[in-house]
């Protein structure tokens, strides 16, 4: 018989900021934690193979999900290091549950199918980048011709939201390989690049950005992002006082700039 966790049994629940799902159970239930706005992470047995509908809906402060094997899990068995693999595949699975279509399928455990879980994990996130952006847009309007130029504003905001996230999920990933070396397939990682180099909201991720600042010029680098005619935009886009992300995007602009004059 399955165990399960019941649907709404955190629903709105502002003061939850963790929560460890016991091992055993097998089914999360329908909007188990939706709205639980303050909900920072969770850690999920492998038993849990099916996931409900819109189970962390609008869990926006969500930024680690933790698949854990055995009986306990232990925060603060885990390692200080933000940039271990166990966090960055954590993340990983956050954004799965956050915004992927059959979740339970992309979730990535530390075992012997990582691999399989990480090619899962990167075909979900092509299909989720695939959709159009202003998806799930959906107005409230109270009638009248004044109504129009807000919604239009709120159109335009929305479309802006969805495609820094896509930008960051994006990101995530790439560093995610470059960091930990979770590899992506040529093809795929292809795709991704091409993605994030189309992608309008790429420059806004600079100033969110607070480590890995060598590997996020890597990044925007071999995007095709980072060129000598871009990078003085780039930088405007960035404060003075993020002195390590713009050392870095300028070392990295002029090794590629060092490297044309060598092969020449």
């Amino acid at each position: 018989m399955d165990a399960i966790l019941p649907a709404k049994l955190h629903l709105g629940d502002k003061k939850l900021s963790h929560d460890i799902i016991p091992c055993g159970i097998s089914t999360i239930g329908d909007w188990a934690y939706a709205h639980c706005s303050c909900l920072k992470w969770v850690a999920i047995p492998v038993s849990a193979v099916h996931i409900g509908r819109d189970v962390f809906l609008g869990c926006n402060a969500l930024k680690h999900v933790y698949c854990y094997d055995g009986n306990t899990f232990s925060y603060d068995d885990l390692p200080d290091d933000k940039n271990a693999t166990v966090h960055r595949i954590a993340r990983l699975n956050a954004i799965a549950l956050l915004y992927f279509d059959d979740p339970a399928t992309a979730l990535i455990k530390e075992n012997a199918c990582a691999l399989q879980n990480l090619i899962s994990w990167d075909d979900r996130c092509l299909s989720f980048l695939a959709v159009s952006d202003d998806k799930g847009f959906d107005p409230f309007l109270a009638g009248g011709e004044e109504d129009y130029s807000d919604n239009e504003a709120q159109h335009a905001d929305y479309i802006r939201a969805r495609r820094f996230i896509k930008a960051e999920i994006i990101y995530t990933r790439l560093l995610s390989e470059a960091v930990c070396a979770l590899p992506i397939e040529d093809d795929k990682r292809s795709l991704l690049l091409d993605a994030f180099r189309s992608n309008s909201e790429v420059l806004s991720l600079l100033n969110h950005t607070v480590s890995c600042h060598k590997q996020t010029a890597d990044i925007y680098a071999k995007a095709g992002l980072l060129t000598t005619e871009a990078l003085p935009h780039i930088l405007e886009q960035i404060p003075h006082d993020r002195i390590e992300m713009r050392s870095a995007l300028i070392s990295r602009c002029s090794s590629q700039l060092l490297g044309s004059l060598s092969l020449g």
